[in-house]
């Protein structure tokens, strides 16, 4: 990476981060906490490049929230949010589903919640509200993600060794005939 890259990443990064803590410091419109949140999980639970993640959350009580983004980001080896975020559909009773592809192929992936409420409070849960959830990671202060491992994918396909094998092999068969018949 350049040094002009990487500088355009880093202050990418920053104004990121300062418009989250913005919206973190504004009284009124967005809280750190969530009462209702049940559950919050995303399958399938092993994924690679390419793969499509579907994240469910479920609630006590529903009736008041209005929209639930979902912001993807990777985290490991280097910070880096993708744009824009998901939006999640109400597909049941207090039950919100939403999907997003890896666009990432080694490291670790997270996802956070953004909940808006009908009086237009923005909700982002903080790690208190999910202390039984073992893969939830603060990689910034206040910042807290559900994070996946990226895995990488493994092939039962059988050696293929191209042209050039089919190459090598000949030309042995042949020295191989050639002196069976001396």
């Amino acid at each position: 990476m350049n040094k002009l890259t990487k500088n355009m990443h880093l202050l990418s990064i920053t104004i990121f981060t300062a418009v989250i803590m913005l919206l973190t410091l504004m009284p009124g419109n967005v809280s750190a906490t969530e009462p209702g949140v049940l559950t919050v999980s995303h399958l399938p639970q092993s994924v690679s490049l390419g793969t499509n993640i579907t994240v469910t959350a479920t609630f006590d009580n529903d009736e008041n929230i209005t929209s639930i983004k979902i912001l993807y980001c990777a985290l490991e080896p280097e910070y880096l949010c993708h744009v824009p975020q998901i939006d999640m559909i109400n597909t049941d009773t207090n039950t919100w589903k939403g999907s997003f592809v890896v666009l990432d192929d080694d490291g670790i992936i997270g996802y956070e919640l953004h909940i808006v409420h009908s009086d237009g409070t923005m909700i982002a849960p903080n790690s208190s509200d999910y202390l039984g959830h073992d893969n939830i990671a603060e990689p910034f202060p206040g910042l807290f993600y559900f994070t996946i491992e990226i895995t990488t994918p493994t092939s039962n396909a059988p050696l293929n060794i191209g042209a050039p094998g089919i190459v090598i092999t000949y030309f042995v068969l042949t020295i191989i005939r050639k002196r069976k018949n001396r």
